[in-house]
C-alpha cells in the first residue's frame, strides 16, 4: 500500500491537475520523496539519503518539479558506483537573494559527462536532445525563464569525488 501511495503521489504531480505553475519547497519535496521510496524499495539498504533542508524555506514557491528530476538524475547516473550510495538533498539561503537547492552523489563525472552537461546548460545551443537528458536542461530553462539569467542550473565534481547539482534561484521571479 505504501508503494500505492507512493506511485500516486508522483502520478499526481506529474498530471498538475490543479494547473498550478508553482507549489511549495515542502510539496516539490513530497514529490521527491515519493519518487525516493519507490527507489528504496527497489534497492533497500543500498541508498542512503541525507536531507539537510532550511525549514524556513518550507512555504517558499518554486516551479513544480524542479527538484524530483535532479535527484532523479542523481540517482540514475550517479548512484551505486560501488554498491552503495548516498544522495544528499539540501535547501538553503545565500546572501539574501538566493534559494541554494542542491543534490550531490558519490560519483565523480568523467570528461565526456562534462562535455555532455555542458552543452545541455548551454543557454546558446539549440541542438538535439534525448529524452534522458531533457530534464536537466528543461530545469535550467524553467529556473531562468521564471527568476532571471542569474539563476540556473550548474553540475560540476566536487574537490571530494562527488557530483554536485546547484540550482540557483532568485528569491523574486524575474
Amino acid at each position: 500500500s505504501s508503494m500505492l501511495e507512493a506511485l500516486s503521489t508522483m502520478l499526481k504531480a506529474t498530471t498538475n491537475r490543479e494547473q498550478t505553475a508553482f507549489i511549495t519547497l515542502e510539496e516539490e519535496l513530497s514529490y521527491t520523496d515519493a519518487y525516493l521510496y519507490i527507489i528504496h524499495e527497489r534497492m533497500g539498504s543500498r541508498l542512503t539519503i541525507i536531507r539537510d533542508i532550511d525549514e524556513t524555506l518550507l512555504s517558499w514557491q518554486l516551479p513544480r518539479l524542479i527538484l524530483q528530476p535532479i535527484v532523479e538524475n542523481a540517482v540514475e547516473h550517479g548512484a551505486f558506483p560501488n554498491g552503495q550510495s548516498t544522495i544528499t538533498i539540501r535547501a538553503h539561503r545565500a546572501d539574501g537573494q538566493w534559494i541554494i537547492l542542491e543534490v550531490e552523489n558519490d560519483r565523480i563525472l568523467s570528461a565526456v559527462d562534462e562535455s555532455k552537461i555542458a552543452a545541455l546548460l548551454d543557454d546558446e545551443a539549440d541542438g538535439p536532445e534525448s529524452s534522458v537528458n531533457i530534464g536537466i536542461r528543461n530545469v535550467h530553462q524553467r529556473l531562468k525563464l521564471y527568476f532571471g539569467p542569474e539563476s540556473g542550473l550548474s553540475i560540476t565534481n566536487t574537490p571530494d569525488g562527488h557530483t554536485l547539482s546547484t540550482m540557483h534561484i532568485g528569491t523574486k521571479p524575474g
